[in-house]
This record gives structure tokens, C-alpha cells and sequence, in this order.
């Protein structure tokens, strides 16, 4: 199984290759890969690419400047199932 993370850039700020990353989720899928993890909002944005075509995990936590302990990560989504 080839699970592709791509959420790194929500608190990493720009990373190369993540910069436009609905063009590189298209090439992750077009390359076979069987899942994409990443934030919410990046899978609304994809969804047209990836719908159908892989696997998708929506990442629910976020390390945020407000905690003491920066590795620390906090809840900052919900998924409710119905």
C-alpha cells in the first residue's frame, strides 16, 4: 500500500512539490498511489481528482502556536458520520 502524505504544509508553510497541490495530487493518483492523507480543505479541492480513483484520510489534528509543546497537536476538525 502506498499512502501519500500531504499535510505537511499546513504547518510547515511551502514545501517544494506542495505548493500547487491539487496538480501534485493528480500526479500522486496518476502514479497509483492507493491513498492521500491531508487536511480537509485540501481534499475539497481535489476531490475531482481523487473521487473514484484513491483512498482519502482526512487528517482531524493540527499543531498550533498556542500550546506549550510545540509536538503537542490539538483537535482542530470534526467528521461526523451519519
Amino acid at each position: 500500500m502506498l499512502l501519500v502524505p500531504m499535510d505537511h504544509s499546513a504547518a510547515m508553510g511551502p514545501i517544494h512539490g506542495l505548493i500547487r497541490p491539487v496538480e501534485t495530487i493528480r500526479k500522486v493518483v496518476d502514479g497509483r498511489a492507493d491513498c492521500v492523507l491531508a487536511h480537509e480543505g485540501l481534499l475539497k479541492l481535489a476531490v475531482d481528482e481523487i473521487r473514484g480513483r484513491v483512498g482519502m484520510i482526512v487528517k482531524l489534528t493540527n499543531a498550533i502556536e498556542l500550546v506549550h509543546d510545540p509536538g503537542q497537536l490539538l483537535l482542530s476538525n470534526s467528521l461526523l458520520l451519519s
